[in-house]
């Protein structure tokens, strides 16, 4: 059974989150326009101040690329004093270059906490996420 199968799902913008413990399931359908960043971040700030870190499962299979605002907000959001674990799954060819830009700004801002990963399918994704739990 999928970990997140019981979990409620909020809707942002056309996004679909869920929030189980320190992680953190988002499905992107469609743009990622500057007011789902701004009611996005906040959730995963909040997670991430409450448990010391957050892990993001990001599902991008349905995603279409970030505009140049989303993208500034999302360069300029910090993990203010909790670590960010980012697992990416299903990201187009373009999707995937947008992500290297964003990481990219981010280290140059000096960035340096939060951590990224790609996979190919969610199954992958999900594997991974699970050897980082908490023991």
């Amino acid at each position: 059974m999928h970990p997140f199968a019981d979990i409620p799902i909020e809707i942002i913008g056309r996004h679909q989150v869920q929030v189980l413990g320190d992680s953190i399931l988002m499905r992107y359908h469609g743009p990622y326009l500057p007011d789902d960043a701004r009611r996005l971040l906040p959730i995963v700030t909040r997670v991430g101040k409450q448990h010391g870190r957050v892990r993001l499962l990001l599902d991008l299979s349905d995603a279409e690329g970030p505009s140049p605002e989303t993208r500034r907000i999302l360069t300029e959001w910090r993990a203010d004093g909790f670590s960010c674990l980012a697992l990416y799954f299903g990201a187009s060819f373009v999707n995937r270059g947008f992500l290297r830009i964003i990481h990219a700004a981010m280290r140059l801002v000096g960035h340096t906490d939060v951590e990224n990963h790609h996979f190919a399918t969610e199954s992958e994704a999900l594997s991974f996420w699970s050897q980082r739990a908490r023991p």
